[in-house]
């Protein structure tokens, strides 16, 4: 439980009750009181963050802010500071504490943690303030943003001991429950979190469900690496400046393509999943029957979108544009194995594109993606070889129903 220091302020002509006669001089004079935060009730902490380094042969002089953050027992900030050096602190003794060093301000990213050594050579973040009146010199403080550490050039052992108390720190970034804004470390707020102590269970922003960690944390229908801000499903901002990642954010929805093979057959799709599959980036999806699908940029066939779904015997290829919601463009028949075009001249396409209107709950992350999206980029430059030539009249098209369940 925390303690709590209880002033009473003294206003003068006003006696002051009995009760609190004996801890003062005098009633109605006005007189002094009992130590305050400032006085000699509390604990100066005094130091120069001197440097950031990153990884074991990288370091940096302080180019920007740090904020320096006491936070005490009930996780609540006892004092702060702002710097590019030099920092002085104040907070009452008798106390736990950690001390944070974050990015710019006091609400910003953990930078590193003040590592205090313990018995047995293992190293704590938590540490107690008993003597008051007493000031603390860290030194220079260097900060190693790898591992999360603030290391003091100084021995302050002696001085931060260890508490009374047993923490428990969930996610071991030297920071106990108590005092860790994020206890999990899975980059959720305890406050938004369904499952604080559980890394692998968030409530998502959009369907506010507890649901397991995945490729796209905030279900807007980007991968979290190509997400600017993946926790965020009103932001679908690339974070590579990829032009293809924001052409296919636009492809994202149900697609209807309608063409006429022997019989008019419309094929529908739903792609939900922007990623780089390290072929490319692609968005995957399924079509009525519940198989895998990509789309990517069709370049080499020079149109908007390629769209490909593969079977044992077939392959199928549609090259769309795109204009607003309406769809134009041709369909091919391909081998599975070869990428090459089978059908003896393209059919044309029409169609529809309706885009979401938010985000889903499914995602299609589980596919087999990265097998078509190769097969996708033969397709795509075998569709454009196979349009110099000649369409071949005797040629009869595979059957259609060969996709058929």
């Amino acid at each position: 439980m925390d303690r709590l220091i209880v002033r009473h302020p003294i206003v003068p002509g006003v006696c002051l009750p009995l009760a609190l006669f004996f801890a003062l001089t005098a009633c109605g004079g006005g007189g002094g009181g009992s130590g305050g935060e400032g006085g000699s009730e509390s604990v100066t902490i005094t130091g120069t963050v001197v440097s950031v380094q990153a990884a074991a042969l990288s370091s940096s002089a302080i180019a920007d802010t740090v904020a320096v953050v006491v936070v005490n027992e009930g996780g609540q900030v006892a004092d702060s500071a702002l710097t590019r050096g030099d920092f002085t602190l104040s907070v009452p003794a008798r106390h736990d504490y950690c001390l944070v060093f974050r990015d710019r301000q006091v609400s910003g990213a953990t930078l590193g943690v003040l590592s205090v050594a313990s018995s047995g050579g293992s190293k704590r973040g938590v540490f107690t303030l008993p003597n008051a009146g007493t000031a603390i010199d860290l030194g220079a403080v260097t900060l190693y943003t790898a591992s999360g550490r603030a290391v003091s050039s100084r021995s302050i052992t002696a001085d931060l001991v260890a508490p009374a108390t047993a923490y428990r720190d969930t996610d071991g970034d030297l920071i106990p429950d108590a005092m860790d804004r994020d206890d999990d470390g899975d980059g959720v707020a305890d406050a938004d979190d369904c499952a604080p102590l559980d890394a692998a269970l968030y409530v998502t922003l959009t369907t506010r469900a507890c649901v397991s960690d995945d490729a796209d944390d905030d279900n807007d229908g980007v991968a979290d690496p190509l997400d600017a801000s993946p926790l965020d499903p009103t932001e679908q901002v690339d974070a590579n400046s990829d032009p293809d990642v924001a052409r296919l954010i636009s492809a994202l929805g149900h697609w209807s393509l309608t063409y006429t093979l022997v019989n008019t057959w419309t094929d529908t799709f739903d792609f939900d999943l922007v990623q780089d599959t390290g072929n490319g980036v692609f968005a995957s999806g399924t079509n009525e029957y519940g198989d895998a699908a990509v789309i990517g940029a069709a370049d080499s066939a020079g149109y908007d979108y390629g769209i490909y779904t593969s079977g044992t015997i077939l392959g199928e290829a549609y090259f769309v544009n795109l204009t607003g919601d309406a769809v134009t463009g041709e369909y091919w028949q391909t081998d599975p194995i070869t990428g090459q075009i089978t059908s003896s001249f393209p059919y044309a396409i029409t169609g529809s594109h309706t885009a979401y209107v938010a985000a889903v709950a499914s995602r299609s992350i589980a596919l087999p993606v990265d097998a078509l999206t190769v097969e996708m980029q033969r397709v795509d430059e075998a569709a454009a070889d196979h349009r110099h030539q000649a369409p071949s009249s005797d040629i009869e098209p595979l059957v259609r129903t060969l996709m058929d369940p």
